[in-house]
């Protein structure tokens, strides 16, 4: 069995019209914890816009499995992660960030492995003596229990800064739950300035406007067949890697071909074109995010079946028989101007330098299309690796706003998919001021709170203005009290526009998001003259928003 540094044949061409995506593997710079990383970029690319995913983590969960595991179980695990001492020492560079003697501000880092296991199971008597690749808390619950689940929740929650507070429930015939998690915030080493909205274009051509920032410092670049790869450094030591694909490649495409990944591995192992450039780089905020990103069928392709199987081995923590019936992973990853918040999960379930003399001017770089991105700790092993598809509007000034704060919009996989939803419908279609319309419902979207109200948000206008139909978003899996919401938006010709603003007030989703919607349409200064017409139809809007708030 051959490691995921080996796998990667470096033959990369871009300009196929499809990507082949089957069985690829990622030679790495950084070792196989970064070949685990340019895989799993690509795994994750595919589960929707802005993804992210914990490279580090998931190489905890598989070394807590090694760790239960023995015989070929164990052996097709360690062929990913290298030999002991590879696996010793990318372990403790992972657990190794910590703050820096200069100090950071609000700087937080922790990680942790845990296994949660039926009180019905049998444990090893040596399991406790043995030595151990990481360290592990052990528990012996009640599975399915709420005292157990309370427990799960506040490990998660401890152990994530907050950001997952919710563990994976348990089934009936669930034997163990295993549990990595890590969590970093950071500053930055310099801060970026706030900017004003600029437009970003996305990879299907639509130009949207999004809060940007500036970062004017000094920059090693990494440029190769037209694309460019740099790094911003953290207080801790760590630094975020950017990698821009070239103009005439979409970011599919380079990371479907592994370019993505190969550049920024290359750039965190030292490769530079030019160093300590000074340059204005105009940086999006983003917030990216994917949630309980399957993972069985990404292991068994990189040859760690075993552990699926009904002779999967686990003997050195418990002689009953034991498999993996599913493993996934959550991440969150978001930058403002201030720093960096990133937080991972994976869920395992069980059952039975100097400037030059005369230096050239600034160079401006601006990140306004999509672009790749990982974060690195200060021994250069990736933390995180992600995509961004579509910057997202972080409000929150004196930190970065996850789910919790509000200001950004919520990602789950019903909005992601009502999102793209949204700019099908909306293609090519304007608003009076001449912008593209579907920025009107993603304004809407980001001030809603729940799943339902933000698919509602982004789809109140889909089925009145175009072929979209209830039945239709019923069979994407938008959530029933969005739909209903949804048919209520929707105005029906004929019907009275008080009447039908009359009719939302008892339907809460579709209440809130009107309000929303009317706030909006009647702000005049969205428009770049504003004539009678315009007045009156605010004003009616205005009499709209009194019916509804009464």
């Amino acid at each position: 069995m051959t490691s995921l540094r080996n796998i990667f044949k470096k033959e990369h061409r871009f300009g196929a019209s499809t990507p082949d995506r089957s069985n690829k593997s990622y030679a790495s710079k950084t070792g196989s914890l970064g070949g685990l990383a340019g895989l799993l970029l690509n795994r994750v690319f595919k589960d929707g816009a802005n993804p992210a995913i914990s490279p580090s983590c998931l190489y905890q969960m598989l070394a807590m499995l090694a760790d239960i595991s023995s015989n070929d179980t164990r052996e097709q695990i360690v062929s990913v992660l290298g030999d002991k001492e590879e696996m010793r020492s990318t372990l403790d560079a992972i657990t190794e960030v910590k703050i820096s003697d200069c100090s950071c501000r609000d700087f937080h880092y922790s990680s942790g492995a845990s296994l949660w296991l039926d009180k019905s199971v049998r444990v090893n008597i040596n399991y406790s003596a043995a030595e151990h690749l990481i360290p592990i808390e052990l528990e012996r619950v009640s599975l399915g229990s709420e005292k157990a689940l309370a427990s799960m929740n506040k490990w998660l929650s401890d152990n994530t800064g907050g950001i997952f507070e919710s563990a994976p429930g348990s089934k009936d015939g669930d034997l163990l739950v295993g549990l990595t998690a890590m969590h970093l915030k950071d500053s930055w080493d310099k801060d970026f300035e706030k900017e004003d909205k600029k437009g970003f274009t996305l990879d299907d051509g639509t130009r949207v406007d999004v809060d940007f920032m500036l970062g004017w410092d000094h920059y090693d670049l990494l440029e190769r067949n037209g694309s460019l790869t740099f790094s911003k450094d953290l207080s801790s030591g760590c630094f975020m890697v950017v990698s821009i694909p070239p103009k005439d490649i979409n970011l599919e495409d380079y990371i479907a071909s592994g370019e993505a990944w190969l550049n920024m591995d290359a750039y965190a192992s030292g490769e530079v074109t030019e160093q300590w450039r000074e340059c204005k780089v105009h940086m999006p905020k983003f917030n990216l995010s994917s949630d309980e990103v399957d993972l069985a069928d990404t292991l068994r392709d990189i040859g760690i079946s075993r552990i699926f199987e009904p002779d999967a081995d686990f003997s050195p923590l418990s002689d009953d028989a034991l498999m993996v019936d599913d493993i996934f992973q959550s991440t969150r990853l978001s930058i403002d101007e201030e720093g960096l918040e990133g937080a991972s999960y994976v869920a395992i379930v069980l059952c039975g330098c100097a400037l030059p003399d005369n230096p050239p001017e600034p160079r401006e770089i601006i990140v306004d299309r999509p672009f790749a991105v990982s974060v690195f700790s200060r021994s250069k092993k990736p933390l995180f690796v992600g995509a961004v598809t579509y910057p997202s509007k972080l409000q929150a000034t004196d930190t970065i706003s996850f789910l919790r704060q509000g200001g950004a919009m919520l990602y789950t996989a019903a909005t992601k998919k009502a999102m793209k939803i949204a700019f099908e419908a909306h293609r090519g279609q304007t608003d009076r001021a001449g912008i593209d319309y579907v920025n009107h419902p993603l304004h809407l979207a980001e001030q809603m709170e729940t799943e339902s109200e933000t698919c509602a948000a982004l789809l109140h206008d889909v089925v009145e203005d175009s072929d979209w139909t209830i039945e239709m978003l019923a069979a994407e899996g938008i959530p029933s009290d969005a739909l209903e919401a949804i048919k209520l938006l929707t105005h029906k010709e004929g019907i009275p526009y008080m009447e039908y603003v009359e009719s939302l007030k008892n339907n809460k989703i579709a209440r809130k998001v009107k309000l929303a919607d009317l706030a909006h349409n009647s702000d005049l200064s969205r428009l770049p003259e504003v004539s009678e017409k315009d007045r009156a139809r605010a004003r009616k809007y205005n009499e709209a928003i009194e019916l509804l708030s009464s």
